[in-house]
């Protein structure tokens, strides 16, 4: 399932089974077909291996800075969470 950032639902998948990885599910559910060159999609985190099949297709993945145990986000990267 995917949303706008103003919560609208703009595409809904098949199901796919749990032990389903998300790079399998981003190259199988059609949603690569919705997407023109150039669109960002944000993510969070756990979208870490879909970066590349995003980029292969022309689209930009964006998700939140991650924090290292002991370390601080900078003002940059608190201002983009």
């Amino acid at each position: 399932m995917s949303c706008t950032p103003n919560g609208l639902i703009n595409f809904i998948s098949p199901g796919f089974g749990g032990r389903t990885s998300d790079i399998t599910i981003i190259e199988n559910c059609n949603f690569l077909e919705t997407l023109e060159p150039g669109t960002f999609v944000l993510a969070d985190r756990g979208f870490k291996h879909v970066e590349q099949v995003l980029a292969q297709n022309g689209i930009k993945l964006l998700r939140p800075p991650s924090v290292a145990a002991g370390s601080k986000l900078s003002k940059e990267e608190v201002r983009q969470t």
